[in-house]
């Protein structure tokens, strides 16, 4: 991924899981985009599951009431960078 995928992913985690206090190097924003595309992360429990194992001292907000579009698209960001890396 580069700088610009980079920042729109961790937006999207952002967006998404709401953590509190989170600075994630690009090494960890990677190994989360890789993590989510080979759990094929397809609803918020799957996306937040893998977060909490990358990050386990995080907390983060409720996520209720998300739209489905928000973490498809996430996957799908994750996906790519993940095929991407294999290059």
């Amino acid at each position: 991924m580069n700088e610009t995928e980079l920042h729109k992913f961790r937006g999207s985690i952002s967006a998404l899981l709401k953590p509190f206090n989170w600075s994630p190097t690009n090494t960890q924003l990677e190994e989360l985009a890789r993590k989510l595309a080979e759990a094929n992360a397809s609803s918020i429990k799957d996306v937040s599951e893998v977060f909490s194992e990358m990050f386990p001292s995080l907390r983060y907000d409720g996520m209720e009431g998300i739209d489905n579009s928000d973490y498809k698209t996430l996957l799908a960001m994750a996906i790519a960078s993940a095929k991407a890396s294999k290059k």
